[in-house]
């Protein structure tokens, strides 16, 4: 087996522009393999903007993982509307996925990805979904793939000896720590970028934070009916 997972996301747009994104990801860490090079704009600094919730130190970390991680895609489309159509392609380790769709969703499902795998360390929870990957997926598939990572990460804590939490009482405060993150991300994009495309693309991962803490305190019930 592989110890790294690949992800390229390729995009061609209707108006003719084609832009390709890759990324590898290390299959223990989680996290992904950084190649981006120095110097790097203020925008991804620690300390510009940062995260009201964040543990790090600029003294330690003078740069933002999350910022750092998604530099190429977010210059590349810094003056794209949101509305534009394109045609993503998403290849991985074992598959590929197409979609038509507008620039935020397509990029949507790629800032999610990186977000995870970045390194920050209030995305940690993300990192098994960003593993098992599932590019454009919708309200119900997140609510089905958090709920399920998190009940199979409450079984191996308590084959470790520790209390579990089938409950999901303590879901809702991974969501919250990233609606942290995405907020401060939407603040860096503010500066980074000239439209719209960007900025929309965090609200839509944002909305499904949102949305999946609502459904948890109503006892999943969008769900509810498929496992009955």
């Amino acid at each position: 087996m592989s110890d790294t997972v690949k992800f390229k996301y390729h995009f061609e747009s209707d108006n003719g522009d084609s832009f390709t994104f890759s990324y590898e990801i290390n299959d223990d860490s989680l996290t992904v393999i950084n190649k981006i090079s120095e110097p790097l704009p203020e925008w991804t600094n620690l300390d510009f903007e940062k995260c009201s919730h964040c543990p790090l130190s600029s003294e330690d970390n003078p740069t933002c993982p999350v910022a750092k991680n998604l530099l190429p895609v977010i210059h590349a489309f810094r003056d794209k509307v949101s509305h534009e159509t394109s045609r993503v392609v998403v290849t991985c380790n074992e598959r590929h996925y197409a979609k038509k769709t507008s620039l935020q969703v397509g990029m949507q499902s790629i800032l999610g990805l990186v977000m995870a795998t970045s390194g920050c360390p209030n995305m940690g929870f993300f990192r098994s979904m960003a593993r098992f990957h599932l590019p454009f997926s919708d309200v119900n598939e997140t609510l089905v793939r958090a709920t399920s990572h998190y009940l199979l990460g409450q079984y191996f804590a308590m084959k470790r000896g520790e209390a579990p939490d089938f409950e999901l009482k303590n879901l809702p405060r991974h969501y919250d720590a990233a609606h942290h993150v995405n907020l401060g991300i939407l603040e860096r994009l503010r500066v980074a970028t000239q439209k719209d495309a960007g900025k929309n693309a965090i609200v839509i991962l944002d909305s499904f934070a949102y949305l999946v803490n609502s459904d948890i305190e109503e006892d999943l019930a969008s769900i509810a009916k498929y496992f009955s």
